[in-house]
């Protein structure tokens, strides 16, 4: 999404306007000519220059999907206590801005009844007051533009609230400079705070846009991590953080090595306040710094054990390349019009030494983070590539099917991996429609645009792409709409009780009709019974994947796998 900007003017007040759509028309453009403005339609982009101003202001359309944008007012007010929120009504929708009053707006209006400049005059004079009040502290760090110490106990207290609300998981990392009183002594204070603001944008690179990083005082940083599920997320951030400095920082032309210490701690719903999830993290931190240089601890005890599993299955995946310890299993995909093989899904695994078959998202964050995903990507393609000549040489594998490659956001987020696998595809001799990239559910979710770019990139080069394991209709139909994709696969949440639930069915059957009306196939995958699968291709399915059919299995017993197809009638599941 691609953020509209006005033309700068000092004499203005800045506004940042969140609003649906591709940008404001031309007639609201005039109506914010009054303003340095700034309009996204992405929640990521508006919380970001939230956390980044002093005395925001943000403007929130109403006008288009009311209740939708009235949901995240609500999200917004309780995050940023200390923003002006102002929501923008049609004349005839007063009560969506009394209700978005209740929920924290300061006012509301409509631009038939206000003009720009006259908002432009309240907000102005509202900020002059709030600045000359000699109560207000200042908020953010002048160096990094970080959240400071205040304003960090601040966030602290509203993410404890917020986590008894929606009964989550509140983590605090608390982060020192290895050895920065040295840097600063032998580089000099100028070099030091250089480096202070690029371990304030390395550690960026790792935080979400809900999450809080501040510079506590000096080398000091504190990072909130709000609305967590799982503890083990808490150890899996705090790595990514420390990989974050595997390469030195460059200042000057000078390389300079940094490591951080990292001390932290989980807070569960209501169980402490902020001062003492504080003391109970800086306890840890302190732990941390007595194990030496890029020192690691929690204040829970097992949280430490999972960190040091954590680590000790990192350690082996660096190993697993060279030790030939990595797997690669393929399960059949049929059509459910006569049965015969359309495409098989590759998975990977890991066949760990001692704690044996390890399967693929148990693994895969550790190889993201650890900077190994993609030497082991160019090694499954091979291995895929080599598999898929073998059967078409024994005649095991039909010339219009295709494999189906799971791919992740970092390769989504390479505008080269899909030429590059299109290009070692067609040095394989083989051809790219034999190839379908296939991407989890929770990417077109969180990165639509992204997604989208890189789906025409794959189109370009004939690589189709579909996705995985969609749990949510409504979701489903909204891909439809918006992706152009080829197959929709849908999981176990959406076929369970179809066979129990007329409704159920009667839903199943509507997403696979707009399906078919934009030319996608409808793909069910762990289908369990052959009542389920007739059930299914009653509602219009088209593909069929599961144990019912065959597990994953690997190259070698591909063959027998066909064998055994060969001598039954394709139609009897």
């Amino acid at each position: 999404m691609s953020l509209a900007v006005s033309t700068p003017q000092t004499s203005k007040p800045e506004l940042f306007v969140y609003a649906l759509g591709s940008g404001p028309s031309r007639e609201m453009g005039l109506w914010l000519d009054a303003f340095q403005w700034q309009c996204s339609a992405n929640l990521n982009d508006v919380s970001r220059w939230l956390m980044s101003q002093a005395h925001p202001n943000l403007l929130i359309d109403l006008r288009v999907s009311p209740q939708r944008m009235l949901a995240e007012t609500k999200y917004l007010c309780e995050r940023f206590s200390a923003v002006r929120f102002v929501v923008l009504v049609r004349a005839d929708q007063k009560h969506w801005g009394q209700e978005a009053i209740r929920l924290g707006a300061a006012f509301y209006l409509s631009p038939e009844h206000c003009s720009g400049e006259g908002l432009a005059m309240l907000l102005d004079g509202q900020t002059l007051q709030q600045t000359r009040q000699p109560s207000i502290q200042p908020r953010l760090d002048p160096l990094t533009g970080l959240v400071n110490r205040p304003l960090c106990f601040d966030r602290l207290d509203h993410a404890l609230t917020m986590a008894r609300r929606r009964e989550s998981l509140t983590g605090l990392l608390l982060m020192n400079v290895d050895r920065f009183r040295e840097i600063n002594h032998q580089q000099g204070e100028r070099t030091a705070d250089t480096l202070l603001q690029l371990v304030t944008q390395r550690i960026g690179h790792v935080m979400r846009a809900s999450d809080t990083l501040a510079r506590l005082d000096n080398d000091n940083f504190a990072l909130i991590i709000e609305d967590l599920h799982d503890e083990a997320m808490l150890g899996h951030i705090a790595s990514k953080i420390h990989q974050q400095f595997s390469e030195p920082l460059m200042v000057d032309g000078q390389s300079i090595v940094l490591t951080l210490g990292i001390g932290g701690q989980l807070a569960s719903a209501g169980d402490m306040n902020a001062d003492a999830l504080f003391r109970q993290a800086s306890a840890a931190l302190q732990r941390a710094k007595e194990t030496g240089r890029r020192g690691l601890w929690f204040y829970s005890q097992a949280l430490n054990m999972k960190a040091i599993a954590r680590n000790n299955m990192e350690q082996g995946l660096q190993k697993a390349l060279s030790r030939e310890e990595f797997m690669v299993q393929f399960q059949p995909v049929h059509l459910g019009s006569n049965g015969e093989l359309a495409a098989a899904e590759v998975i990977l695994r890991w066949r760990h030494p001692t704690a044996g078959v390890i399967p693929n998202q148990v693994f895969q964050p550790l190889l993201e983070s650890s900077g190994l995903v993609d030497e082991v990507d160019r090694w499954l393609l091979k291995h895929v590539a080599q598999q898929l000549q073998t059967w078409q040489k024994l005649d095991a594998w039909p010339d219009d099917a295709p494999v189906m490659l799971p791919i992740g956001l970092k390769q989504i987020r390479n505008q080269d991996f899909a030429r590059f696998v299109a290009d070692y595809w067609a040095a394989s001799g083989l051809s790219a429609h034999q190839l379908m990239f296939e991407v989890d559910e929770e990417i077109p979710m969180q990165h639509a645009d992204l997604l989208r770019e890189f789906m025409e990139l794959a189109s370009g080069v004939g690589i189709a792409v579909n996705v995985s394991s969609l749990a949510d209709r409504q979701m489903a139909l909204t891909f439809l709409k918006h992706l152009n994709i080829k197959v929709l696969k849908i999981g176990q949440a959406s076929i369970r009780n179809i066979d129990v639930d007329h409704m159920d069915a009667a839903v199943t059957r509507v997403v696979m009709e707009i399906a078919h009306i934009y030319g996608v196939e409808v793909l069910a995958q762990d289908v369990d019974s052959r009542y389920q699968i007739e059930k299914l291709r009653a509602l219009g399915c088209d593909r069929f994947q599961g144990h019912v059919y065959s597990k994953p299995v690997e190259g070698e017993e591909w063959i027998s796998y066909l064998k055994t197809r060969t001598h039954q009638n394709p139609n009897q599941l």
